[in-house]
């Protein structure tokens, strides 16, 4: 991935505005040196498959996410599973941070 500009490039594309704290980066960086990260095309469940879920689904992605298509992932899972909850983050990449007491909310209902 380009040595350390390659690494420092991914950070931010990932990270977004969310700080980067020298801790966090040497722990990512140390990571990706042992982790064969996923180059193939994410998989996409069928419509038939998302409809077989009968668990309450609670769907969040950054607005930015470099990696996943957020609104129109949210789109389609509210179309499929009007019951599903779907929280696209402002101002947020890949990384998602802050989010604990809405998660730990939505697993105790």
């Amino acid at each position: 991935l380009l040595g350390k500009w390659g690494m420092n490039k991914l950070n931010k594309l990932i990270y977004g505005n969310v700080p980067v704290y020298e801790d966090v980066a040497r722990f990512g960086n140390l990571i990706a040196k042992y982790f064969m990260p996923r180059t193939a095309a994410m998989p996409i469940f069928s419509d038939d498959e998302l409809e077989r879920l009968t668990m309450p689904v609670l769907f969040m992605s950054g607005e930015n996410d470099p990696l996943i298509r957020s609104h129109e992932s949210g789109n389609r899972l509210r179309t499929i599973i009007p019951d599903s909850i779907v929280e696209i983050l402002p101002d947020t990449a890949h990384v998602i941070t802050g989010v604990t007491d809405r998660i730990t909310y939505f697993l105790v209902q």
